[in-house]
């Protein structure tokens, strides 16, 4: 893991002494939805492929129009890994910076501005790919205004959840699979504890777990619902996964 402190970062006392002008959202269909996000750390957990990505929606809590800007900072950053974005106005499509242009930049800031009045909505679009190692990532999005000033912020938690060979590593399993109120987890031997991560098939975390250095553990499992799942054990003390499977809840 590399870990990348950005050399400009924006103190949080600078955005704590404005009240708060904006309020960020996630997207359901087109439509802010949740509870607002600001100043916290958001979890997006990639796909077997290696591929993370959330879509903010970001509303005017003023009565005056915000000339909006965008600052992304890296605060961790995975070996092999990448990021690129599009930013702008919901109602057009985003202006989109590639990977090539992101990636190499600590910070990196659009030249793209835009007119957030409050009738309308801004729209942000991390997008990030693990392409050569499992580990996490975490960046930071503020938002500035006209004399570039922060005036919000969220961090993003990119987490990889890569698929491999549960033989590969160590002799753990999960079963029984499919399953329905619990499962348990079996492992030979481990010298550690591992975090267990159930994501869903959008990717969000339904359930996690620290499981003790111990060769069986049951996992009650009955407030989710039925359904495919990913479930994935991270070593926590070297931010790597070390077990991934399919779980299917019926």
């Amino acid at each position: 893991m590399k870990y990348i402190i950005s050399s400009v970062l924006i103190c949080f006392c600078t955005i704590l002494g404005y009240s708060q002008s904006l309020a960020i959202y996630k997207e359901y269909l087109g439509l802010p939805t949740g509870e607002d996000l600001s100043g916290t750390t958001v979890d997006v957990y990639c796909d077997g492929d290696g591929d993370c990505y959330v879509l903010f929606i970001i509303e005017n809590l003023t009565d005056e129009t915000i000339n909006m800007g965008l600052e992304r900072h890296k605060i961790v950053e995975a070996e092999g890994s990448e990021d690129y974005l599009s930013f702008g106005m919901l109602i057009d499509p985003s202006e989109s910076y590639s990977a090539g242009l992101v990636s190499p930049q600590n910070p990196f800031v659009p030249d793209l501005r835009v007119d957030l009045d409050t009738s309308s909505y801004g729209a942000l679009y991390p997008y990030y790919k693990i392409n050569t190692s499992i580990g996490c990532s975490q960046y930071r999005y503020y938002f500035t205004n006209e004399e570039g000033a922060a005036i919000d912020s969220v961090d993003v938690n990119f987490c990889s959840t890569l698929a491999i060979e549960e033989e590969a590593a160590y002799d753990i399993s999960i079963y029984p699979n499919p399953a329905q109120n619990q499962i348990t987890i079996e492992r030979e031997e481990f010298g550690t504890e591992a975090q267990l991560l159930i994501t869903d098939i959008a990717g969000k975390v339904v359930y996690k777990q620290l499981i003790q250095n111990q060769l069986k553990t049951t996992i009650d499992l009955s407030s989710l619902e039925k359904g495919m799942y990913s479930a994935t054990l991270f070593d926590p003390l070297q931010n790597e996964q070390i077990f991934n499977t399919r779980l299917v809840l019926e």
